[in-house]
């Protein structure tokens, strides 16, 4: 049987009181840098801070002692404009946020893979840019770049891949209509 590499190696588990006594520190502390969590990990690599009866994240646990916790923002979020190491607790460099805050977050700091950073994608942003402006068919574009029309329907109404075609001006492909118009001549 293979054995499990883990995402992060073993920290030193915390002494009674050990935990507490770091927490304090920090948060009394008026260092700008950042202040890197010691102890036990998440898996996904933020601090992991123990109570009597609960165990939270230790950069939750420092903004709670700080700032209380307004209703309307659930999540405690690293700024990532200062730091977004997940094992920061310096209350200098987090704050109180909702999901949206947080995915805003992701998209500035690039830990989310968009576009040709994506492993999935087909497309490059070139190509991106040439199906937004072309006058083809749905079908012809989606034929020559391997992609379904959906996704060709998707990027010309600017749902996919936005952020590539932003500064364009799209052209739509226009049937010719089936009905007849009558001519003068007639």
């Amino acid at each position: 049987m293979p054995i499990k590499k883990r995402r992060n190696p073993p920290r030193r588990v915390a002494r009674k009181g050990e935990a507490q006594a770091f927490l304090e520190a920090a948060i009394n502390s008026d260092t700008d840098e950042c202040i890197l969590w010691p102890f036990s990990l998440t898996t996904y690599g933020y601090g992991k801070f123990n109570k009597p009866d609960t165990c939270t994240y230790a950069h939750r646990e420092v903004l709670l002692r700080v700032t209380p916790q307004p209703p309307d923002k659930p999540l405690a979020l690293h700024a990532p404009e200062i730091c977004h190491n997940r094992q920061c607790v310096n209350p200098k460099h987090l704050r109180w946020g909702d999901y949206l805050d947080n995915k805003q977050d992701s998209f500035t700091d690039g830990s989310v893979a968009v576009g040709v950073a994506n492993g999935r994608s087909k497309l490059t942003d070139d190509e991106v840019r040439a199906i937004y402006v072309s006058d083809l068919t749905y079908r012809q574009l989606a034929e020559s770049y391997d992609i379904t029309m959906q996704m060709v329907g998707q990027i010309k109404a600017g749902k996919r891949r936005a952020r590539v075609t932003k500064d364009l001006t799209p052209c739509f492909y226009r049937a010719k209509s089936k009905v007849r118009v009558p001519t003068p001549s007639d």
